[in-house]
């Protein structure tokens, strides 16, 4: 016991200090657990249109943001903080359910009709590739009016991922997926980043003069904004950062045990539930890493450092309990 609340209290401390790094120059996030409530210091809530919350990455419901594709967004204040000059970063959980470019606006810090403004994701037509860039404030759509990065990655509608954007200047932007900056091709002559006096929106972008604007259809999660460049560490931890509640602690202590947490090899479970079969662990982007049938001591040597949700279930595949774990 005294082991198992050492490996709690040195999991609380881990993630209080990431949870510290990754709140300099935050200016808002969005975990969508069940709202578009703001848990950044600043309290700038979004204010969502049409979109439902659904299952997120690990299954859990009610805990990410569905846009239907049509008419979905959720817009943020319209303040001047969030109408920062560059750098600027984001980081978010996606899950894409379209393969057309007009489904794929995800976000735009100044959404306005036929003005090329703000900071803007989106994909490249022709490829399918995540593409990131930015207005000078010109009411026409052209390459010398915008700033843009297009990634050699290509959107997967099949799985959730791990996207982090840094915009540091014309000629410096990354978009890491899943932890990864695979490169780029830089186009456009534009001028600097401009804002109009209109609200950013998650869920839409325009990009056509005289054509409606295009809306994201998919899942979101964790929808972060800083004025700030993201370094590779900080992209490592988003990556990796499941956060251990209170919640989770108390039935850690009451219901049953897991230890040690972290893990380095073996990790032990006792567990008053009898009817347990299975054992699946999951790493952060919600795939499976790890299945067997349940055993009081588990190797977990093949698993990479990192952090994961282990759950285990009954003979009818019913979910008896889920606990975040630390593999060193």
């Amino acid at each position: 016991m005294n082991k198992l609340i050492a490996s709690v209290i040195g999991f609380l401390f881990i993630t209080q200090v990431f949870a510290q790094d990754l709140s300099d120059s935050l200016l808002l996030y969005y975990p969508f657990d069940g709202n578009a409530f703001d848990h950044s210091v600043n309290g700038l809530n979004g204010d969502p249109s049409g979109v439902i919350y659904t299952e997120d990455r690990f299954g859990n419901l009610n805990m990410a943001c569905y846009f239907d594709g049509v008419d979905d967004f959720v817009d943020f204040p319209n303040e001047a903080i969030l109408k920062q000059g560059l750098p600027v970063s984001f980081s978010f959980w996606i899950k894409y359910d379209a393969v057309e470019v007009e489904s794929r606006g995800v976000f735009n810090t100044s959404f306005d009709e036929d003005i090329s403004s703000g900071v803007f994701f989106t994909s490249q037509s022709i490829t399918g590739k995540y593409a990131l860039g930015f207005g000078d404030g010109t009411c026409i759509y052209a390459d010398n009016t915008r700033r843009s990065y297009v990634s050699n990655s290509v959107i997967d509608t099949a799985n959730w991922h791990h996207i982090a954007i840094v915009v540091f200047s014309n000629l410096d932007m990354s978009i890491y997926v899943d932890r990864i900056e695979n490169g780029g091709v830089y186009s456009g002559t534009g001028g600097d980043l401009y804002y109009s006096e209109s609200v950013g929106s998650i869920g839409r972008h325009d990009q056509n003069v005289g054509i409606p604007a295009y809306y994201f259809k998919g899942k979101l999660d964790d929808f972060r904004y800083w004025n700030r460049a993201l370094i590779q560490d900080d992209v490592d931890e988003l990556y990796d950062k499941i956060t251990l509640d209170i919640e989770d602690i108390d039935k850690e202590q009451s219901d049953f045990l897991i230890f040690p947490n972290p893990v380095i090899d073996r990790i032990t479970i006792q567990s008053p539930n009898q009817d347990i079969t299975e054992i699946i662990i999951y790493n952060t982007a919600g795939q499976i890493v790890y299945q067997s049938m349940y055993f009081n001591s588990l190797d977990l040597s093949g698993l990479r450092q990192g952090l994961y949700v282990l759950k285990a279930f009954d003979n009818r595949l019913n979910e008896r309990f889920s606990k975040k774990i630390i593999v060193r």
